[in-house]
């Protein structure tokens, strides 16, 4: 599938321990991306990469950055980072806080979304794995949606940021301020950091046709972000489509001359969509 939005991990910054960046780069290598894709999705999607930004802008990604913060599925490093940080294993095997408290976390999506919760599944398993004891559960949507707002709930999946020409709309969204008592339209995790705040603002300012200053400022984001982990990044959500020809003919595919986005939700008409439609035509009469 055509990559469409990027599935986030929102941790919450404001319970223990997803308050300590540690804990929260240790999860990140924690995670069995390719299991999710491999698994829950049969590869029909891809991984994301960790700064978020889907295929379409991935010149803004700053190599640099990533070969020095990046992460990927490694339980050793992992294990590494959270000893590091003072964290211990128990006689349960899971890590427990450098205070010596015992770590039981939940990881969320909402209930009927069957690609995510097989997902989330894979987020527990590999994180129990490596030592990190989370366990699944799904909540029917008006209380995921009721926590993920109110800013109750331990870690939570959510893609709400779709195609743009800018990164702006993805940073917006994962870095959103000020922090309110209802988080409605992001920074679901409250992830309070000024430095942050001041940089995506930063971005806000630049235009789009100021590719060199797009970068540097995208740069700035992508380092804090892969330093403190806030959020995870983890796959990208495909452009859901399917058609017939029984009716209707000339569908856009990657091999049309012009392709248009072969969708309409969530805002699609206007990225294509509309382009789809009016350039269908019936099909041939048997």
């Amino acid at each position: 599938m055509l990559s469409a939005n990027t599935a986030v991990l929102f941790l919450n910054t404001t319970k223990p321990p997803m308050n300590d960046p540690a804990f929260r780069r240790a999860l990140a290598f924690a995670i069995n991306v390719d299991d999710i894709v491999n698994v829950a999705y049969a590869q029909l999607v891809k991984a994301s990469s960790p700064t978020g930004l889907l295929p379409t802008l991935s010149k803004y990604d700053d190599q640099s950055v990533l070969a020095k913060y990046g992460y990927r599925y490694d339980p050793a490093k992992a294990a590494r980072i959270l000893e590091s940080a003072g964290y211990k294993k128990g006689s349960d095997g899971f890590y427990k806080t450098p205070d010596g408290k015992a770590i039981e976390l939940e990881v969320t999506c909402q209930f009927g979304w069957t690609d995510w919760m097989e997902a989330i599944n894979v987020i527990a398993s590999s994180a129990q794995a490596a030592g990190i004891n989370i366990k699944a559960a799904t909540p029917d949507y008006g209380a995921w949606n009721t926590a993920l707002q109110g800013g109750t709930f331990d870690m939570t999946l959510n893609n709400w940021a779709g195609m743009s020409n800018t990164p702006w709309t993805l940073y917006n969204l994962l870095f959103r301020h000020p922090i309110q008592d209802q988080m409605q339209s992001g920074n679901f995790g409250r992830y309070n950091d000024q430095e942050m705040f001041d940089l995506v603002d930063a971005l806000a300012k630049v235009p789009v046709t100021d590719e060199a200053g797009m970068k540097a400022a995208c740069s700035a984001i992508q380092k804090k972000m892969l330093q403190d982990m806030p959020v995870i990044p983890l796959w990208y959500n495909g452009l859901w489509a399917q058609f017939s020809n029984a009716v209707w003919t000339n569908w856009p595919t990657e091999k049309s001359a012009s392709p248009t986005l072969p969708t309409t939700w969530s805002g699609y008409w206007q990225m294509g969509g509309l382009q789809t439609l009016i350039n269908l035509k019936p099909a041939p009469k048997k």
